[in-house]
């Protein structure tokens, strides 16, 4: 599937990711998004279900950035108590309409470090080779609070411990003593008690409850699923885990920044680049494309050229040596250096769960829908993984999961289009018609696009 899809990238959007790659994986995502949003969008997403009444994916979806500048809906700061005693944090957003009890989305969110706000500089838009990107402070959660409100959903999400919003930079104050605490058993027992809290709250609707899960949270969140089920119609994930911690690691080191690579240079998906390909890229790039490189154009393919062999291979991209120490640093439990080189994640975070089954076993014990919502150039999550999570499925006979696979789509599906032209993504006004429309049908599958698998 993620070598076989068709390319449809300028050449100048191509040679940028490159130029990105040289800064690492982290600059290079918000350059390829911020590229990404600017292009004209494509026919965006493969639907995979399991049977016939699947609908086809939808065209590309052009929305106004409607929303206000003040926020329109409600906020309010609630806070629960964990089951070893630790006061956390959660904001809930509603709707403006006096309907309640609403339905509520509750979020949750990938690796590391996170507050109910997620404050961020985001880039917008460039002005020209001799300007500085600009940027805007935005708290990414508003996002999510802004389309679900306006469609008569609550928006709950929460503080990991030790972590607190903060009004400067980096936004967030972070208790290393407290979130070093955090494994994947600790994070589960605390959203269990934010999910307490949440139902017992009058403006809520215990009833309709949606787990809304990215990265580590597709595998919390199936767990809170199977823990404490009651009022829960639905699990939606985006960038589905699929591996233990160890796996996702050396992936990620090995594959992963080529999977970045390959979403803006392998021209034709066939897992390599030729210099050739490479030269017909920069010959029709406008010049001034290099004025803020950090190399001249001719001298780029040689540094990612690693075994000079005139070829660009997953070989050329993978960091080898980064990776050593992350698993020297896990092993010796040196939380110090991981807390540089794995965004203060703990040794003990990774090892409760260093060789854990895939997480597709956890899946297969749920019968409430289930949704997944992947890129196939993610590059912290291998889109392979929702292949084997489908097929699990399909061996099983079962009949509650739909995938919808997005080509050319980064781990966040090209979120910054919304900051950047007032867009909704496609994968997100999918995903918003799919969360309305298992809300409206409490959850029940005859009613949503998930069908049963063939015989």
């Amino acid at each position: 599937m993620y070598a076989t899809l068709s390319r449809n990238r300028t050449p100048a959007i191509r040679l940028a990711v490159l130029l990105l790659l040289l800064a690492g994986v982290g600059a290079f995502k918000i350059w390829s998004d911020h590229q990404l949003a600017r292009r004209p969008l494509t026919p965006h997403a493969t639907y995979l279900t399991l049977g016939p009444n699947a609908t086809p994916a939808r065209q590309s979806v052009e929305r106004p950035l409607d929303a206000d500048p003040a926020p329109t809906w409600k906020d309010e700061i609630v806070t629960f108590k964990t089951a070893d005693g630790l006061t956390i944090e959660g904001k809930l957003s509603l709707p403006p309409a006096p309907a309640a009890p609403f339905p509520v989305v509750f979020l949750i969110p990938g690796a590391g470090p996170w507050t109910f706000d997620r404050a961020r500089d985001v880039p917008l838009p460039l002005k020209g080779p001799d300007d500085t990107t600009p940027t805007r402070r935005y708290r990414c959660c508003d996002f999510w609070a802004g389309q679900l409100t306006k469609r008569g959903i609550a928006f709950f999400r929460a503080n990991k411990r030790g972590c607190t919003p903060s009004h400067d930079k980096p936004y967030e104050r972070i208790d290393s003593r407290l979130f070093a605490k955090a494994t994947p058993s600790v994070l589960l027992a605390d959203c269990r008690a934010a999910l307490a809290s949440l139902r017992a709250r009058p403006e809520i609707d215990k009833h309709r409850v949606v787990l809304l899960c990215t990265g580590e949270g597709t595998v919390i969140g199936p767990r809170l699923a199977l823990a404490d089920p009651a009022g829960i119609i639905s699990l939606t994930m985006i960038g589905y885990v699929q591996d233990n911690p160890r796996d996702q690691l050396i992936w990620r080191h090995r594959e992963g920044r080529w999977r970045s690579l390959a979403q803006g240079f392998d021209i034709d998906g066939n897992g390599k680049a030729t210099r050739q390909e490479y030269e017909a890229l920069i010959k029709n790039c406008p010049p001034d494309l290099f004025a803020r490189s950090p190399c001249p154009d001719r001298c780029l393919f040689d540094q990612l050229d690693r075994n000079r062999d005139g070829i660009l291979t997953p070989d050329d991209t993978s960091q080898e040596d980064r990776l050593a120490a992350i698993l020297q640093a896990v092993r010796q439990g040196d939380d110090d250096a991981l807390a540089t080189l794995q965004d203060n994640l703990s040794s003990a975070y990774f090892l409760e769960e260093w060789n854990r089954p895939p997480n597709h076993l956890t899946l297969l014990e749920l019968d409430v829908p289930l949704m997944v919502f992947h890129g196939t150039h993610d590059a912290f999550n291998r889109v392979e993984g929702v292949s084997e999570l489908r097929q699990a499925f399909q061996q099983a006979r079962k009949r509650n999961l739909g995938v919808r696979i997005y080509p050319w789509q980064s781990h966040n599906l090209n979120w910054l289009m919304f900051l950047h032209c007032g867009r909704i993504p496609p994968a997100y006004a999918d995903l918003f018609e799919y969360l309305v429309t298992a809300i409206r049908c409490r959850g029940q599958m005859n009613e949503l696009p998930l069908a049963p698998s063939p015989a």
